[in-house]
């Protein structure tokens, strides 16, 4: 008895780490502000660290217990290899809590602990919540004050007189984490939550009140890639046609609100034009995706050279920067970064644990006809397409520990039917 009692603590001990990583992550805008306003600290730094300190605490306390997974080996070979080949290169011989380091403690801490049912529920509802902070938090920047509720970086880098109303790109209350948490971070709640509501037949209008939120929040936010993951993440709903009174409701809510918001003075029109079609440089060819287009020039024209072991071990690494006209092309093609940075041996890794994850999320759908989990990896894999791309994201790693909690609990179930 004494011993099923020492199991029973063990286990409620460890759901109580990965508790304080799931609502840490929640968090994180508000903890981002806080470190900001206090220590002068970017929020994406305490993050990171946090974490860390959380594992070296389990570690002396429930060392025996903690596991090794596939995800972890994955995770740990490729931090490996962006130690070891920059080293080899001379570009970098320092050991640093990057966002590699974070992913192999994460995927540790992950397999290591179990949530329970309560905070899997309690995590669903501060993701609803979040979503209508940073929704509301949008539109008091479109309406009223574009520096409402941002970082000091995007404080100091704004200016009245340059500020174009249909051009200006709103990050809510995300930028005290960093300049992509607003796009990966929303869109992992988004998936997550759509995906359990229409699995669990939730009202209709609900659902509908969601998506058209999600999508006003896109809008607002004047962000193509973000767009593209909402509608990827959005395909979901057509479980939801096969009736007309579903249909019906869904046009009808998005006209609303849609009206609502051209009532209220945006330039939804403009905004189409110009900011998503660049209209006013000649088209979207001419405009930012000119320099996508430039990065996968570069990508192709250097292919040999950064094959292997990347483009620092290259002789050519110079004429590559000089030709992207940048040190980094993280920003503009960040699913193909790791492969130019690290080569074939270096980033197979990496790849390898991306499509894991994709492989277990899709099986998990044909399984539970939730593919909330599997749409938000395609949307994760889309912006990484014309943006910069990471597994370390607040709402991502919350939506994997999220998954895995999903996956265990559809695992005992048929067991316990067998």
């Amino acid at each position: 008895m004494k011993e099923k009692t020492l199991l029973i603590d063990n286990h409620t001990n460890q759901n109580r780490w990965i508790t304080v990583v799931v609502f840490g992550f929640l968090l994180s805008p508000l903890i981002g502000f806080i470190s900001e306003k206090i220590w002068a600290i970017h929020g994406s730094i305490v993050l990171g660290r946090g974490i860390a300190i959380l594992l070296l605490v389990m570690i002396l306390v429930k060392s025996p217990q903690l596991r090794i997974s596939k995800y972890f080996i994955m995770a740990v070979l490729y931090y490996i290899a962006t130690l070891m080949i920059p080293m080899l290169s001379g570009t970098n011989s320092r050991i640093i809590l990057g966002s590699e380091s974070i992913i192999c403690i994460f995927f540790l801490i992950l397999h290591s602990s179990s949530i329970t049912d309560k905070t899997y529920n309690k995590a669903m509802v501060w993701m609803l919540y979040l979503i209508g902070i940073s929704l509301l938090v949008s539109l008091i920047q479109e309406f009223y004050n574009p520096l409402f509720l941002v970082s000091k970086i995007v404080e100091t880098s704004f200016s009245w007189d340059k500020y174009n109303k249909t051009q200006y790109r709103l990050s809510s209350i995300w930028s005290y984490v960093n300049f992509t948490a607003g796009g990966y971070s929303v869109m992992a709640f988004y998936a997550v939550v759509l995906g359990h509501l229409i699995e669990k037949k939730k009202s209709v209008r609900n659902i509908a009140l969601l998506v058209v939120a999600l999508l006003i929040y896109c809008l607002v936010s004047r962000q193509r890639w973000i767009l593209v993951s909402y509608l990827i993440i959005s395909s979901q709903i057509y479980r939801l046609f096969d009736k007309t009174s579903n249909q019906v409701t869904i046009v009808l809510v998005l006209l609303i609100c849609l009206g609502i918001l051209l009532y209220a003075g945006f330039p939804l029109l403009d905004v189409v034009q110009y900011r998503y079609l660049d209209k006013e440089v000649g088209g979207i060819q001419y405009g930012s995706w000119q320099q996508r287009s430039l990065g996968w020039a570069a990508f192709s024209r250097f292919f040999n050279d950064f094959f292997l072991l990347g483009i620092n071990m290259s002789k050519n690494s110079g004429s590559y920067y000089s030709f992207l006209g940048r040190r980094s092309g993280n920003i503009l093609i960040g699913n193909i970064w790791p492969f130019i940075t690290y080569g074939i041996i270096g980033s197979i890794w990496y790849y390898m644990l991306l499509v894991m994850l994709i492989k277990n999320s899709y099986r998990l759908g044909k399984k539970t006809k939730n593919y909330g989990y599997f749409l938000m990896f395609v949307a994760l894999v889309a912006g990484g397409f014309s943006n910069g791309a990471s597994l370390v994201d607040p709402g991502t790693m919350v939506a994997i520990i999220l998954m895995k909690h999903y996956e265990d609990k559809i695992s005992y179930l048929q067991k316990v039917r067998i």
